[in-house]
């Protein structure tokens, strides 16, 4: 039978020496990578600020909020990674004795490897004429630093900057409150005319009733006056109305109920 040949313990250490070493070294490098990959929006965000800013200045000569000059950073005002800051609250005249200051922030909010989270990077605009100015970028930390390359460290208050967000969106307007119209009421004066005609026929007919009640008789006859009488009017008979139901045209009438009509 031939023996079949397997992998020696000692072989076996090897392989998981190598693969350890391959780890220890491409694991950092590999997160460093994503840490890197995360950051490369600060300068895209930076130098875009910075062209709008010196536009800006070269042409209303003064500095201007990111309103002023038509910025918008990203996520506006916030990413999953990042959130940005406006330092300019409002447009101001350059002053080229007056000290530099921050114009722009953008702060992680998560750590990234070495760079621990709320490090910031900055903008600072320093007034060289009353019409140029020069912008130098800056990083609060050396950690955060080996992210973004040729970014100093320097000092960077970005607790002096507003949110973005609040300077770039338009917020939206309270929904309008809509008053439902009241019920309209009845006219009135229809309704007290419609009353008035209704009391006027009642009273009529009550007046009506009064002047011919019910049990009279015809003249000239014994047959008593009622609602239900049906009788024609006798020669020489006068004619005072009749009532709806009664028919005069038949002669067994005759002589009867001429007092009888509405």
């Amino acid at each position: 039978m031939d023996k079949k040949n397997g992998f020696t313990l000692i072989e076996i250490m090897v392989v998981i020496v190598i693969m350890g070493v391959l780890a220890a070294v491409g694991v950092p490098k590999l997160f460093g990578m994503i840490a890197k990959a995360k950051a490369a929006e600060v300068p895209t965000a930076a130098g875009i600020y910075v062209r709008l800013q010196d536009a800006f200045v070269h042409n209303d000569h003064g500095i201007g909020s990111w309103k002023d000059i038509g910025y918008a950073a990203p996520g506006d005002g916030k990413t999953n990674n990042f959130e940005y800051g406006d330092c300019v609250v409002a447009k101001k005249e350059i002053d080229k004795d007056a000290e530099s200051f921050l114009g722009w922030s953008a702060t992680n909010l998560s750590s990234l490897n070495e760079c621990s989270a709320r490090s910031a990077w900055g903008i600072v605009i320093d007034p060289v004429t009353e019409s140029t100015v020069d912008f130098k970028q800056v990083v609060s930390s050396q950690e955060c630093a080996s992210l973004t390359s040729n970014w100093p460290v320097g000092s960077v208050d970005a607790s002096a900057c507003s949110a973005g967000a609040t300077q770039t969106t338009t917020q939206p307007e309270p929904p309008q409150q809509t008053t439902e119209p009241a019920p309209k009421e009845p006219d009135k004066t229809e309704a007290q005319t419609d009353d008035t005609e209704k009391e006027k026929k009642d009273k009529k007919d009550k007046k009506e009733k009064e002047e011919k009640p019910e049990g009279s008789t015809c003249p000239g006859t014994n047959t008593p006056c009622s609602n239900d009488n049906k009788c024609s009017l006798g020669s020489g008979a006068e004619d005072q109305g009749k009532e709806k139901n009664m028919d005069c045209s038949k002669s067994q009438f005759s002589g009867c109920c001429a007092c009888c009509g509405t």
